[in-house]
C-alpha cells in the first residue's frame, strides 16, 4: 500500500494538519500523525487544482472547501494509476477538456489567419518588386547552382529566344519591360528528364530532354509561355517570401526553418492552383496572338501524364499536374481552325530537338 505524507486543510480553520495519504479500494483516505481517520474521499471526486504541476494540491467536489497539498511533488507519479491523471495533464491541470479543444482550435486558427495575411501581404509586395532587384538578390545563387547543367550550345537557346519573341503582347509587354518586370534568360540544361521552370531573378530554365521529347513548336512555345507568366505574375518570387515569413511566424510552434540552403528548392516547388490557372490563362492569350496553336500545350501536358517510365516526383508535371479539366481548359474558346506549323517552325523544331548537341 502507497504512503504519502501531506497536509490537510478544512478550509474552516487556518491551521493545516499532517496526514498520510493511503488509497483504500475506490477511496483517497488520509490519516492524522494519531491514526485517526481525518478525511475519506471518492477517488472519482478527487482532482487536481489548477496549479498542481508546482503545488500538488488535491480538491474533492465531495467537500469544495478543504484540500490536500502532497509533502513534495515527487509524489504526484505515485497517484497518476489511481486518479486516471497522465502525465500530460500537468500542462493543463484544472482546464476542462472542452476548454483545452476550444483553445486549441482558436490558436489553430489564429496561425492560419496569420499565414493567410502573409500571403496576402507578400503577393501584394512582390508584385512591386523589380526583377533586376530579385536578381541581384537571388539570381547569382540560382546561377551557380546551375552553371555545370547548362549547355555549352547556345543554339537551342537563341531558338527558344525567338519563341519568347513571339510571345511578346506589345504595349501590354512594354510597359512591364519598362517597368523591368520581363522574363531575362532563357537557358537550356543538360538533363534527360523533361522539365521547365522558371527561377528567382526571372530566369527560365528548359531542360534538353523537353526539347527532345516535343513534337512541335506550339508545344514548346506553350511550355515557355506557361513559365512566361510566372515571371511576370510573381509567382516565384511570392512563393519564396510565403516560405520565409511562414518559417518566421510558425518558428515559435516549432513547425519550419528559415534555414538559407533551402532556399535553392523554393523554385521547384508545387504552385498553388490559383497560380496555375492564372499562368494557363496568360499562356492561352500569348499564344492566340503569336497565332500558335494552344493544342500543343494540351498534348505535351496530356502526353507527359500518360508516361509511366518518368518518376512523377521528377518531371514537369510534379509542379505542374495535368488533369482533365485543366486541358479542357486550355482547349476552351480556341480559334479555329487551329494554325498551322509553317516551314520555319519545322525548321527551328529541328534545331531546338537537338538539346544541347550543335551537330
Amino acid at each position: 500500500m502507497i504512503r504519502i505524507p501531506g497536509r490537510f486543510s478544512d478550509g474552516q480553520q487556518a491551521k493545516s494538519h499532517a496526514v498520510v495519504l493511503t488509497i483504500d479500494g475506490k477511496r483517497l483516505k488520509a490519516h492524522g500523525e494519531d491514526g485517526s481517520l481525518v478525511a475519506s474521499w471518492p477517488l472519482e471526486t478527487v482532482t487536481p487544482s489548477s496549479d498542481f504541476a508546482v503545488q500538488a494540491l488535491l480538491l474533492s467536489t465531495t467537500a469544495p472547501d478543504a484540500e490536500i497539498r502532497l509533502a513534495t511533488t515527487e509524489y504526484r507519479a505515485h497517484l497518476y494509476p489511481h486518479l486516471h491523471l497522465k502525465p500530460w495533464s500537468e500542462r493543463v491541470t484544472g482546464l476542462p477538456k472542452r476548454r483545452i479543444l476550444f483553445l486549441a482550435a482558436v490558436g489553430m486558427i489564429s496561425v492560419i489567419a496569420l499565414v493567410w495575411g502573409a500571403h496576402a501581404l507578400t503577393l501584394r509586395f512582390a508584385r512591386h518588386i523589380p526583377l533586376s532587384v530579385e536578381k541581384k538578390l537571388f539570381g547569382n545563387l540560382v546561377s551557380r547552382a546551375m552553371d555545370s547543367l547548362k549547355c555549352p550550345s547556345g543554339y537551342a537557346s537563341a531558338g527558344l529566344e525567338q519563341l519568347k519573341n513571339r510571345l511578346i503582347l506589345g504595349p501590354e509587354d512594354a510597359q512591364l519591360v519598362a517597368l523591368n518586370i520581363a522574363p531575362g534568360q532563357i537557358q537550356v540544361i543538360d538533363l534527360s528528364l523533361p522539365n521547365a521552370f522558371a527561377t528567382l531573378g526571372g530566369t527560365i530554365y528548359v531542360t534538353s530532354g523537353l526539347l527532345k521529347q516535343a513534337e512541335s513548336t506550339d508545344e514548346i512555345a506553350g511550355i515557355l509561355a506557361h513559365e512566361m507568366e510566372h515571371v511576370l505574375q510573381r509567382h516565384v518570387v511570392t512563393q519564396v517570401l510565403d516560405a520565409y515569413l511562414g518559417a518566421l511566424l510558425l518558428k515559435p510552434f516549432q513547425i519550419g526553418s528559415t534555414d538559407p540552403t533551402t532556399l535553392m528548392t523554393l523554385f521547384q516547388r508545387s504552385y498553388s492552383r490559383d497560380d496555375e490557372r492564372s499562368a494557363d490563362q496568360g499562356a492561352v492569350r500569348r499564344l492566340d496572338h503569336a497565332g500558335l496553336s494552344r493544342q500543343g500545350m494540351a498534348d505535351f501536358f496530356k502526353r507527359m501524364s500518360d508516361k509511366t517510365d518518368i518518376p512523377k516526383h521528377l518531371n514537369f508535371l510534379s509542379t505542374h499536374p495535368a488533369s482533365e479539366e485543366r486541358i479542357a481548359d486550355l482547349l476552351r474558346n480556341a480559334p479555329k481552325p487551329s494554325p498551322k506549323p509553317n516551314a520555319h517552325d519545322k525548321s527551328l523544331l529541328a534545331g531546338l530537338k537537338k538539346g544541347c548537341s550543335d551537330k
